[in-house]
């Protein structure tokens, strides 16, 4: 805070009258009647800044009147609640402005949950209320996944004394073995499981079948995992590939994905 300070007339210089003097202030100042009064009167009326007032007092020194320069008595109580007062206005617009912005965003981030809430249920078409959907115990999926297990290796065996060789046989009379192939194998990668079946391997294939029908991302990671390992692990080209094997490799996947989506749906309704 600028303190403040005043012109105090103090005296005329030869040659110039009060007339002249009142004319002077009212005109440099714009006072009135009763402020030049005052004035001439040796009261503080026209305050301003330090260097505001050293260039009235000049002005007025070139029209003919002396004047001092004197700081105000001013009550430093006063002036400490007048800028604590304003300081206290301020803050209570502050305050309000705040809570105004709190207020409105507060109701944005409520109608964006009630918006997203109902969007859930009718996406999902939920007949019952999100929070009283339950997890599956583990037990019970973990029993229903080895049945699942079993009843694949089951219908496995079978399949391989049901299905007729004929396809195998007739290869089998004119194959003639071809250098083996190295690194990654897209033929591997496309074939999966039924790829290892039919290159011989048919335990393990029968295996990464079953894996690969329990869920999609599994049978994304068999089919590279055969990519990778397909030329450095089975006898590629230098056995005939069986086709009965690979078939029954892709039976077996097809049954436990049914079987596991069935699991999933009992599990979830």
């Amino acid at each position: 805070m600028t303190m403040k300070q005043a012109l105090v007339f103090d005296s005329f210089v030869d040659g110039v009258s009060i007339e002249d003097g009142r004319a002077v202030i009212k005109k440099a100042f714009k006072a009135s009647p009763e402020q030049v009064t005052a004035f001439f009167n040796q009261q503080p009326i026209f305050r301003a800044a330090p260097q505001r007032v050293k260039s009235f007092q000049y002005i007025l020194r070139e029209k003919g009147i002396n004047t001092k320069v004197i700081t105000p008595e001013v009550s430093p109580s006063s002036a400490t609640i007048e800028h604590v007062y304003q300081l206290m206005l301020d803050l209570k617009r502050s305050q309000e402005v705040i809570e105004q912005k709190l207020e409105k965003q507060n109701s944005i981030i409520s109608e964006m949950q009630q918006s997203d809430s109902s969007y859930i249920k009718k996406s999902l078409n939920l007949k019952l209320p999100l929070d009283s959907i339950k997890a599956p115990d583990s037990s019970a999926l973990s029993e229903k996944i080895k049945d699942t297990l079993s009843s694949s290796n089951d219908i496995a065996n079978k399949l391989k004394d049901s299905i007729p060789d004929v396809m195998v046989s007739s290869k089998n009379e004119s194959f003639a073995p071809e250098e083996k192939p190295t690194g990654f194998s897209w033929w591997g990668l496309l074939g999966g499981a039924h790829y290892v079946s039919g290159y011989g391997d048919l335990r393990k294939g029968l295996i990464l079948a079953v894996i690969s029908g329990l869920l999609p991302l599994f049978a994304i990671i068999v089919a590279i995992y055969t990519g990778a390992t397909a030329n450095s692990n089975l006898q590629v080209k230098q056995i005939p590939f069986s086709w009965k094997n690979a078939s029954i490799s892709l039976l077996t996947t097809t049954f436990v994905g049914i079987m596991s989506y069935s699991s999933i749906q009992f599990f979830v309704n």
